[in-house]
């Protein structure tokens, strides 16, 4: 069984995709994008890294914007700035 497991829905339906390990996803525009950067670390615990990028352009440098990660049974979701820094924390 796949630990990771990610979808898309598309004019001519949905697919799927697993992975083991890790897992990766981009949606673009001709401009804008995002991608989202999914694996394990730790003892048991899952993390997501959300990226903007320049969508298929590829006009603009990938920014991380969050970052949502399970820590011992809880959401915690990180928001970052343009720079990097940390601008928000929260449990969900």
């Amino acid at each position: 069984m796949a630990r990771f497991r990610g979808t898309v829905q598309g004019g001519r339906g949905e697919v799927s995709r697993l992975g083991h390990r890790s897992i990766t996803t981009d949606a673009n525009g001709w401009n804008c994008g995002v991608n989202v950067d999914g694996g394990n670390y730790g003892a048991d615990h899952d993390r997501f890294e959300v990226y903007a990028t320049g969508g298929s352009n590829e006009s603009r440098t990938s920014l991380r914007i969050a970052e949502v990660a399970e820590i011992d049974g809880e959401r915690h979701i990180t928001l970052f700035d343009a720079e990097g820094h940390i601008v928000a924390q929260f449990v969900a």
